[in-house]
């Protein structure tokens, strides 16, 4: 074959060339695969970052549940079970539209981001999920094409349900003692490399009712007697802590009515009136039931007089 000493024929141009491309393919192949790699482990680890964040929420705080169980109707049945199916809010109106908690039953529901300034969910019920992409953001974007179908562009959507435990198993009762929580991860079409995940927490129900003092009749006594007084105590509620301990025991002139309180039993408690010189005075009594929240009883108050002694 003749050929330019100076240059390459068309056939070896050609080899040369395909040489070329075959080693571009050779050595740049790994490395679009470790890129992709490391794009896929990216999203991986985000993707656990924003779980994780989602499985602190849900157990941030004691209340966590409140804020979602009062958004209705979505949430009706969840409001009684972790709000009280009898509790007034200071308005003196009826906090939730149920008056009962329905035990052992899964109930889906949606949860809310207890931390955020507007209602956000988190996660949602089968019939209408919260949706994630493969990273764990939000899904669909902005960015997503008008009616795009989450169910086909989206990595994964998230759901809630619960069981409530009632106090003595009961199948109803006007506030669980604890609650199952389930979150359920499932992947979709576009994230069906994912798996799907499960995980379960145990929320016990801080809901505490005011505790309650049995009224206590106004009273005299004389000079160096003195009056055992029963004090009987409620805790709103036979679920609740009863952990009764006096927080205000007094009587305003101390001087004319010595009182002493003495601690609870099986709810009941005992005080001593001692009078001491002649007058009148208010004794005031205040309790703690121990619970979380709503623990201190409206402070009670009789009257106690000390008539002269007689001539």
């Amino acid at each position: 074959m003749l050929r330019d000493n100076k240059g390459l024929s068309v056939i070896e141009l050609m080899v040369g060339i395909g040489i070329l491309a075959i080693s571009a393919v050779v050595v740049f192949m790994p490395q679009i695969e470790i890129q992709k790699r490391i794009s896929d482990v990216d999203k991986k680890a985000s993707r656990i970052i924003q779980n994780n964040d989602l499985k602190q929420k849900i157990l941030a705080t004691e209340t966590a549940l409140s804020r979602s169980a009062l958004v209705s109707p979505e949430n009706d049945a969840l409001c009684p079970c972790t709000q009280g199916g009898n509790f007034f809010s200071s308005s003196a109106t009826k906090v939730c539209l149920l008056s009962q908690c329905q035990a052992n039953q899964d109930v889906y529901f949606s949860f809310f981001d207890p931390k955020a300034t507007s209602l956000t969910r988190l996660s949602g019920t089968m019939a209408a999920p919260v949706y994630y992409s493969k990273s764990g953001e939000p899904c669909p974007n902005s960015a997503a094409p008008p009616g795009s179908d989450p169910e086909k562009i989206c990595g994964y959507k998230a759901v809630t349900k619960y069981r409530a435990h009632c106090p003595g198993d009961l199948s109803a009762c006007d506030h669980a003692d604890y609650l199952i929580l389930t979150l359920e991860l499932f992947p979709l079409e576009a994230g069906s490399q994912l798996k799907y995940e499960k995980t379960q927490f145990i929320y016990s129900v801080p809901l505490n009712y005011k505790p309650i003092i049995a009224a206590i009749s106004d009273l005299s006594l004389n000079v160096a007697e003195q009056k055992k007084i029963a004090v009987t105590a409620d805790a709103g509620d036979p679920s609740e802590i009863q952990k009764f301990i006096f927080q205000l025991c007094e009587s305003q002139q101390p001087n004319v009515v010595e009182v002493k309180c003495y601690k609870f039993v099986n709810g009941v408690a005992q005080i001593i009136l001692t009078g001491k010189v002649p007058g009148s005075t208010q004794v005031r009594l205040q309790i703690n039931d121990g619970g979380f929240e709503n623990n201190l009883s409206n402070p009670l108050s009789f009257n106690v007089t000390v008539p002269p002694p007689p001539p």
